[in-house]
């Protein structure tokens, strides 16, 4: 039979769903990098920088994130900048890169389905439905979750459920690879892994669940040798990670802040929003097993956002499976019914991203809102980072960044310490028990060595106050050059003349 997908979605009662796909596309690719992406893709830049093998590169550099995570921006950073450099356009290279990312996830989309396409029937699945709530999920997400692992992890995650569903026996085999794979991108994505297992278990009868169990075990040794080996320092970055984040600290101040981030998170997307509430109303049902496995999948990854104690818009990405799942009912359900909840999904994601919730000029008179600010986040460190450039000159002195790492994307001085935004120390004030850590201590005696010509400081993020010692051995040393106060505030400070 032939494969007339793309036919069937711009087609017929899809066209219009099809148009809202294209629209959140456009937005998904119009916007720009985060700050965790600016800070990512410096890492790489640092990385490069670093002597010896590829895999020594990715060893030595640091970025709060998983070997495979590094790996992937490593390989867009080293793809797209010999020809479009990050330093000299900034802004082209943010959209080529998202719409490197974007081809990324549409083609494995549309070729899954085409791996899939004669198994869509014995699943009941409406194959083009399937797809559009994908789309939907994937490309209304904010700034904030675009290139995050748990977005790469989704990616991978589809690819596990393509390689154990279809009947060619050798991509199940292979399936176990993707526990790897999920793993290395950040410890939290394997969270991803309760969904293939969910589906495989539910549907082990029409598919080779048996090759599948032993593919998912030889994933998990294979793990667990590449992380007691080769990858060895890699895990002791995450150990120290879950300090940096105070992760699996239950408390009621942490139920507070979910529930006020979670109540505010329509803002960063309110189609996963949408998505995420249909699916816990479907949970509450526990009449059929398919609602039980549903439940177990919705308080498992709960857990594994609870677990890191932040509740950042991009942990949410772990629902994306589940609410694929709510917005795919509701495409099968009556055309009023989706027509009316995607529109007012749509209204929302509209006006948050043109006027936001606080109309009140942040930077340069540009109004943002606590949902859409990359306009003038992103704007803002440009800016300085203009201003930096003229005074320091050389683009190849290693610099002390006292900064959260979002301006490093704009400079191409590498930095002096591994720590390019100082979280040993700077994460004290959430963690005090990093000062009896190893980390802790030896990243505060570089920080005495340093005998640079310049600081890079931002005091809103590092406060000196907090490391009595090493304000006066800066004050004592450096002298302040130049200062910048709006939406947020960054000093540089040069060695004093003798």
């Amino acid at each position: 039979m032939k494969n007339d997908t793309f036919k069937h979605i711009l087609g017929g009662g899809n066209l219009p769903l099809s148009i809202l796909c294209l629209i959140l596309i456009f937005f998904y690719n119009a916007s720009f990098f985060g700050g965790d992406l600016l800070v990512s893709f410096w890492s790489a830049h640092q990385a490069s920088l670093i002597e010896g093998s590829f895999y020594n590169q990715l060893i030595e550099s640091w970025n709060l994130r998983g070997f495979g995570y590094k790996f992937i921006i490593y390989l867009n950073y080293k793809l797209i900048n010999p020809w479009l450099n990050m330093f000299e356009s900034p802004n082209v290279f943010n959209h080529v890169y998202r719409a490197f990312h974007s081809l990324f996830f549409l083609t494995t989309l549309f070729s899954g389905s085409f791996l899939l396409k004669n198994r869509f029937a014995e699943f009941s699945i409406n194959q083009n439905k399937l797809l559009l709530a994908s789309v939907i999920i994937f490309f209304s997400a904010s700034f904030l979750m675009i290139g995050q692992p748990e977005e790469y992890a989704f990616i991978f995650t589809i690819w596990y459920l393509v390689f154990g569903i279809t009947k060619n026996k050798i991509l199940n085999w292979l399936s176990g690879l993707f526990v790897f794979v999920l793993f290395s991108l950040k410890v939290t994505t394997v969270g991803f892994l309760v969904f293939p297992a969910s589906i495989f278990l539910y549907h082990r009868k029409k598919v080779n669940f048996n090759i599948l169990f032993i593919s998912g075990i030889a994933g998990v040794l294979l793990t667990a040798f590449f992380y007691f080996t080769l990858l060895k320092p890699d895990l002791k970055d995450v150990l120290e990670a879950s300090l940096f984040q105070k992760s699996g600290i239950l408390s009621q101040i942490m139920l507070k802040s979910f529930e006020s981030r979670f109540s505010e998170f329509w803002i960063y997307d309110s189609f996963l929003y949408l998505g995420i509430c249909i699916s816990f109303l479907s949970f509450l049902y526990f009449f059929r097993i398919k609602q039980i496995l549903i439940a177990f999948c919705f308080l498992s990854v709960s857990f594994v956002i609870f677990y890191q104690n932040k509740f950042f818009p991009y942990h949410f990405i772990l629902f994306y499976p589940l609410a694929i799942y709510s917005i795919y009912n509701i495409l099968l359900s009556s055309e009023k019914l989706t027509i009316i909840l995607l529109v007012i999904s749509l209204f929302f994601y509209f006006d948050i991203y043109y006027h936001g919730l606080d109309d009140k000029p942040k930077y340069n008179n540009i109004k943002g809102s606590s949902s859409y600010n990359w306009q003038f986040n992103y704007q803002f460190r440009f800016d300085i980072a203009q201003a930096l450039k003229k005074e320091i000159k050389n683009p190849n002195e290693p610099l002390l960044f006292l900064t959260e790492g979002g301006i490093n994307y704009f400079l191409p001085n590498p930095s002096y310490s591994r720590y390019f935004y100082p979280l040993p120390l700077q994460r004290i004030a959430l963690n005090s028990k990093l000062k009896e850590t190893a980390v802790y201590k030896n990243t505060l005696i570089s920080f005495f060595n340093y005998k640079g010509e310049y600081v890079v400081w931002q005091p809103d993020w590092f406060n000196l106050d907090n490391f009595p010692q090493l304000k006066e051995y800066l004050f004592n040393n450096y002298e302040e050059v130049y200062s910048y106060r709006n939406y947020q505030q960054m000093k540089l400070l040069k060695r004093k003349k003798i």
